[in-house]
């Protein structure tokens, strides 16, 4: 306990006295390796020696497993906190705390404030003019928040997919999960899986005045105003398997024929080769081009029909179901709908911005490209490495749906009167 790094300050200093002296019997010495007082020392050590039939008891209890370690140790911080003080009456009573609480669960326009949230002070006032109090501060009612852990700033925000078939939702997202299970093994017969989308509004930014570096007191400082050269669009593919970005793309646009362009530099790298393409449901990614192209190079002679009237080509449901065929030597895995996180290359895309992009210096659109090709050798020589998901355990989803449950139960719970 006294090592630990979760120990509070207190906690350390009276384990600390407990040990020592326990090793030394010696007050005078033992207050001068913790820099306190003799009076210090006997008084802990008073307390620890008047608990000894208590402390033989949660002994016992937690040798025998009555009771978790987590359980004996809470014991023993028990018995080294501080004695309850006697202290000024408080001003507030439970009853006006908790209205007060129940207060800040509303919604503020539910209650004739014009605003979107409430903050401490709003809280103050609408406590007063509603008369739960006739005088609070706003410091006061951040003291009782802050007991309750409410934080009334922050807020997390969740998605409700709109989706009117779960089953077949449920069907796309086994399929991703074994073919990311499989890559593997995919890699060792020679077939590459890669994960590919776009970042499109890519901006050259080239700032008017000289940036100043970082120095010690004092954060790194650059010009507000900036000249804009441009932007572009980087289409690239993450190898599943290596980690590598494989024939990264940057255009001006973002076209179905610049994407099939994409794709066919891409299978070039390796063109008798099968190729898995992991991507997003966008509308270039199942474009009639690209029907065309993997027709072509798989040798499929049938007839593709007409866009918008007949066959394969008639909409972006039948195009798909064709490329996305694992029969053919080239095709496509889609992510369902609000799962753009099942897309590895959207992490890295992130990344991308973090790394290169958010704090970029351009003098031109060309310098921004080279400096993003630049990046993506050196992201392949010292960072490159096969891309897994953390591992999620039975434990870790019933933790999930517990949690869930909770929150659902608190929104549809009647809030205090």
């Amino acid at each position: 306990m006294r090592k630990a790094h979760t120990s509070t300050q207190r906690l350390t200093l009276r384990t600390g006295i407990i040990l020592d002296y326990n090793n030394n019997h010696h007050a005078q010495h033992t207050a001068k390796i913790h820099k306190t007082s003799k009076v210090t020392v006997y008084q802990w050590i008073e307390r620890w020696e008047e608990a000894r039939t208590l402390l033989a008891d949660w002994e016992k209890e937690y040798t025998s497993g009555k009771i978790t370690t987590g359980k004996y140790r809470g014991h023993i911080e028990g018995l080294l906190a501080d004695i309850p003080r006697p202290g000024a009456p408080s001003t507030f009573t439970e009853e006006q705390k908790d209205k007060i609480i129940a207060l800040s669960k509303t919604e503020p326009e539910d209650e004739g404030v014009p605003i979107s949230h409430w903050t401490n002070a709003d809280l103050a006032l609408a406590a007063k003019q509603k008369g739960i109090v006739s005088s609070i501060s706003s410091s006061r009612v951040g003291i009782f928040l802050k007991r309750t852990a409410l934080k009334l700033s922050k807020v997390w925000y969740w998605e409700h997919p709109n989706l009117t078939d779960w089953k077949a939702f449920g069907v796309s997202v086994r399929q991703i999960c074994k073919l990311r299970k499989k890559v593997k093994e995919y890699h060792v017969r020679g077939i590459h899986v890669v994960s590919t989308d776009e970042k499109p509004g890519m901006q050259a930014l080239e700032r008017d005045g000289k940036s100043l570096p970082v120095k010690e007191g004092k954060v790194a400082r650059r010009e507000f105003n900036y000249r804009r050269h441009g932007t572009r669009v980087l289409t690239a593919n993450l190898d599943l398997a290596t980690g590598l970005l494989v024939s990264p793309t940057i255009d001006k646009t973002r076209t179905e024929k610049d994407f099939v362009r994409h794709v066919e530099n891409t299978v070039n790298t390796d063109p008798d080769a099968p190729w898995i393409f992991l991507a997003d449901n966008l509308n270039t990614h199942v474009s009639a081009s690209l029907v065309f192209y993997v027709a072509k190079v798989t040798g499929d002679t049938r007839d593709l029909g007409v866009k918008g009237k007949s066959g394969i080509l008639e909409s972006m449901k039948t195009r798909r179901e064709y490329l996305s065929d694992p029969s053919h030597r080239i095709y496509f895995v889609y992510t369902p709908k609000h799962c753009s996180w099942l897309n590895p290359i959207e992490v890295w895309l992130g990344i991308l911005s973090g790394h290169v992009l958010n704090l970029g210096n351009f003098t031109s659109a060309m310098d921004m490209v080279t400096k993003v090709l630049n990046y993506i050798a050196y992201y392949n020589k010292n960072w490159a490495k096969p891309w897994k998901w953390s591992i999620v355990t039975n434990k870790d989803i019933q933790a999930l749906i517990k949690k869930v449950k909770q929150i659902e139960l608190e929104l549809a719970s009647p809030v205090l009167a």
